[in-house]
């Protein structure tokens, strides 16, 4: 009996451009709304592309909210009229900020700009504060810098960040801007 070929080919890196991962799903505080992260690739920037899109609980199309390319970790707020998200706009080196949209969408607004960049943002319970973490560095006495480095942690280097064994995490607040 003779063999038989498969139809099918084989993959192709520009496959990868037609996969589309959906992560970090948020339920509005109504339970109308969820707002999810969509993740593609850019094969021309060999890069992957993270947008902020919104779905109707009920049915119906989802709604991109934002332009990309590196938009993550979307939370509603407890009153449920704002979207607060991470973002890397314009200077890399910056990191991630903080931004809000209104629920039905329109303009970014940014609250945050902090070297560095800010993780863990968690909003207060009447919605007008966001709690956040930032990194920031520790000087020396004088506050003069050195090229000696004192390695005392285990810790002390991460990639895309570099060196952090000078850098200490502490907790900041910033308010809700708007109505």
């Amino acid at each position: 009996m003779p063999k038989q070929r498969s139809k099918m080919r084989k993959l192709r890196v520009d496959d990868l451009t037609r996969y589309k991962f959906v992560s970090d799903p948020q339920i509005s505080p109504d339970g109308k709304l969820v707002a999810f992260v969509l993740t593609r690739v850019d094969l021309k920037k060999d890069t992957y592309v993270n947008e902020i899109w919104v779905v109707p609980t009920a049915g119906g199309a989802p709604r991109r909210y934002t332009q990309g390319p590196k938009d993550s970790y979307p939370r509603w707020s407890p009153c449920g009229k704002w979207l607060m998200f991470l973002s890397v706009r314009g200077e890399e080196k910056e990191g991630a900020q903080i931004f809000l949209l209104p629920r039905d969408g329109g303009e970014a607004i940014r609250l945050t700009k902090v070297k560095g960049g800010v993780s863990d943002p968690e909003w207060s319970p009447d919605s007008k504060w966001i709690l956040f973490r930032a990194s920031q560095q520790e000087r020396g006495k004088k506050g003069k810098r050195s090229d000696v480095k004192v390695i005392d942690r285990i810790l002390y280097k991460v990639n895309g960040m570099g060196f952090i064994h000078d850098k200490r995490g502490h907790l900041f607040l910033v308010g809700r801007r708007g109505g």
